[in-house]
């Protein structure tokens, strides 16, 4: 039954050729640099140090590094900007190209769905609220984190894969990555998520569209096919 799926399934689409690094993978060592609630827990400069040294030990050859951008886990997304409290930028890149001079290949975190309705000023009603999915009556089809007593909850909205503006910003992320140092990028929750429909009239699908669906495989080609022509190793 499985020979018979792969079959089907191999000929519906071209699968995404992976590196060899990759596919050879022993495992990934998974840390979160800072939290929601601002605690940071793993400076930049320790990447290549206590990270290396806890993947070596434990026979690990990817970090995949959560948590790294200035609003910590879960917060602030989709801006990754390189937090001076961990560091600043040129300790992440720093980091990375420590790690990766032990052998390590790094994977930095994303979220492939979340978009902050709280402290992005200009990002949430200029982009945000636009690209967000939108259901039958009008409501935005929206997510909450709350994992600290000591800081408030995290609302988002949930981006439409279906808009080219969130395409266009999952390619900047993953270029922003490549750009750190960084071998690859995890846009989180997508396979996770149920289609949906959206109604959003200014996204430029039909109104309703089935979100969640095939365009978000869509996307992830578009942005494996973009990066192969920046990255091949990427």
């Amino acid at each position: 039954g499985a020979d018979i799926y792969r079959d089907w399934f191999l000929a519906q689409r071209d699968v995404v050729k992976s590196p060899e690094w990759l596919k050879n993978s022993t495992g990934w060592f998974l840390a979160i640099l800072k939290q929601q609630n601002d605690e940071v827990i793993v400076p930049y400069d320790e990447i290549g140090g206590m990270l290396a040294d806890a993947a070596i030990e434990r026979g690990l050859d990817i970090l995949g590094l959560f948590g790294r951008g200035i609003g910590g886990h879960d917060r602030f997304y989709p801006d990754y900007s390189s937090d001076p409290k961990l560091g600043g930028e040129e300790a992440f890149k720093k980091g990375i190209a420590e790690a990766k001079a032990r052998g390590k290949r790094v994977i930095l975190y994303t979220n492939g769905q979340l978009l902050d309705q709280n402290e992005t000023p200009q990002f949430w009603p200029d982009t945000g609220s636009v690209i967000t999915v939108r259901m039958q009556h009008g409501a935005m089809k929206t997510s909450k984190f709350h994992k600290y007593h000591d800081a408030p909850a995290r609302h988002f909205g949930l981006a439409c894969h279906s808009c080219d503006t969130w395409r266009e910003i999952m390619l900047r992320l993953a270029k922003d990555a490549n750009d750190l140092g960084a071998d690859g990028i995890l846009y989180d929750q997508l396979a996770v998520f149920s289609p949906a429909y959206c109604y959003n009239p200014n996204h430029g699908h039909r109104v309703p569209a089935i979100v969640y669906g095939a365009d978000r495989l869509d996307n992830m080609d578009y942005v494996q096919r973009e990066m192969s022509k920046i990255n091949p190793e990427f």
